[in-house]
């Protein structure tokens, strides 16, 4: 009896032929007895096939468990199931029912809880086999998204006549969201318009898109088209925002521009564009013998079209003040890593004058506490004032490192120290030799005046001995005095040379 209610059943499926209006996408169904068919695939609960044709000129669904097909295809050969799910084996006429259009039988109820439905796309006949692979390729993009899929018909929803009550319908069972479109016909004889909804639960108004697509090659274009893949991963689609355009004129011209007090765009006069609303600031400085000239201006801008801006120049001096919390912060210009070589600029708190308006960086040290970096820009017309609280350093290697840094600033501070103050003794002991060659040239002119026969006798004579002998000791003091600063001046260049390097 089994065995013949089986045949019975495969008769039936082997005798589907297809309307010219299908219920479903075309599969190719081989049952595991051999049996090889085309049917219309209308969906699939739990572990139930639910397949759909032609049996007498009366459509007839039919219901049959997984484990009874060897392999389910799509039109273009692809497996409509990524894996089949093994069943344990079960009497088949037990799981199969059909159902005679001409028999009024209510269908069993659909679980479609936390679902995401699929309803395969209206189209024209000539559509079809598009709509299949439109229907497989969407399926499997949404599962890849952690997504339980099932494809189900619209006929399943008999009580339906509109969308409207089948998105009511997916809604009250529990559905987590549903999905439907149309192909058309576009004007052009070469392409399609791809209609896309998409109904998020418990959102109750559908999102849609339309798509031009080649009919020679739509998968193509679809899959290039940023809209569609951002459609079907629920991305946010991003509206470009429209640009609006200023243009700058200055007197003198040669002047640069920035938006922000950020860094330059252009030199006036220039046209720029930016994505910016409402009012932004304008501000032009220009640098002319180690004196800036500038100005600023706030406007309103106009999305898609040009806003003019005309500045007269003045003598502006931009200022920066810097206050820490604690103060006695080292101040540093610039981002760079912190070199032992590097000069700062003082101490907070700290005011100073600067000629480069725009975007600036500065470094803040302290004993103790964390190094910080601070990006700003230099307001060119009025003070820029910055307020900065220093974190303490906690981490042992940190406190380590910070360390090993001062205590190498500090032996290159008294290296070039001794260093430098080496050039006091040799200056002096260069000063002492000079001296002291004058004193001998002196002594030199005494002696040759004493050779003389006509002053050999007398107190003038003994008055020149005396100067003479003078001068010279005076000279040999001096002379080893300034080759003792010489010595000593040389031997602080060694010292100081030795801790630097």
């Amino acid at each position: 009896m089994k065995y013949s209610s089986f045949i019975f059943v495969l008769f039936f499926l082997s005798s589907f032929l297809w309307a010219e209006e299908p219920h479903g996408p075309t599969v190719y169904v081989e049952l595991k007895s051999g049996t090889k068919q085309k049917a219309q695939y209308l969906g699939s609960i739990k572990d139930t096939v639910i397949l759909g044709g032609y049996i007498q000129n009366s459509y007839t669904k039919i219901k049959l468990p997984k484990s009874a097909f060897k392999s389910i295809l799509d039109s273009t050969g692809q497996a409509l199931f990524s894996s089949e799910k093994k069943l344990p084996s079960e009497d088949l006429i037990s799981s199969t029912e059909i159902i005679q259009s001409d028999t009024v039988k209510k269908e069993e109820p659909i679980s479609i809880k936390d679902k995401t439905i699929l309803i395969p796309l209206k189209r024209r006949g000539i559509d079809s086999l598009l709509a299949e692979r439109l229907l497989h390729l969407t399926s499997e993009l949404l599962i890849e998204q952690n997504e339980s899929v099932e494809v189900i018909s619209s006929s399943f929803y008999s009580e339906c006549k509109e969308l409207e009550c089948i998105r009511k319908l997916s809604h009250e069972q529990g559905a987590r969201a549903l999905w439907n479109g149309d192909i058309l016909p576009a004007k052009s004889q070469d392409s399609l318009i791809l209609k896309l909804e998409r109904t998020l639960f418990p959102q109750k108004t559908p999102e849609q898109i339309q798509i031009t697509i080649a009919a020679k090659t739509p998968l193509q274009d679809l899959l290039k088209e940023e809209k569609w893949i951002s459609f079907i991963q629920n991305k946010v689609m991003n509206k470009k925002k429209p640009k609006s355009y200023v243009y700058v004129e200055t007197d003198p011209e040669g002047a640069s521009v920035s938006k922000q007090g950020k860094a330059s765009i252009c030199k006036t006069p220039c046209t720029f564009a930016t994505l910016d609303t409402g009012k932004i600031l304008i501000e032009t400085y220009w640098h002319v013998d180690q004196h800036l000239w500038g100005n600023q201006e706030n406007i309103q801008l106009i999305p898609d079209d040009t806003v003019k801006v005309s500045l007269r120049l003045k003598r502006i001096q931009p200022e920066i003040e810097i206050t820490t919390n604690p103060f006695g912060a080292l101040i540093f210009e610039g981002n760079d890593s912190l070199s032992i070589k590097k000069r700062s600029l003082g101490k907070t708190p700290k005011r100073f004058k600067t000629f480069e308006p725009g975007l600036a960086y500065i470094r803040l040290w302290k004993e103790g506490y964390q190094d910080t970096v601070i990006e700003f820009n230099v307001n060119a017309q009025e003070k820029t004032l910055l307020s900065v609280d220093l974190t303490p350093l906690k981490n042992f290697e940190a406190i380590e490192k910070q360390q090993k840094w001062i205590k190498a600033k500090n032996t290159r501070f008294w290296g070039l120290t001794i260093t430098g103050s080496a050039i006091a003794p040799i200056i002096t002991g260069a000063l002492f030799t000079y001296l002291s060659h004058k004193n001998y040239e002196e002594a030199k002119e005494i002696k040759n005046s004493l050779m003389q026969p006509s002053i050999q006798d007398g107190d003038h004579f003994q008055r020149l001995v005396e100067k003479n002998k003078d001068l010279v000791e005076k000279g040999d003091r001096k002379l080893v005095i300034g080759g003792s600063l010489f010595g000593l001046g040389a031997l602080m260049i060694g010292f100081g040379l030795t801790i630097l390097f």
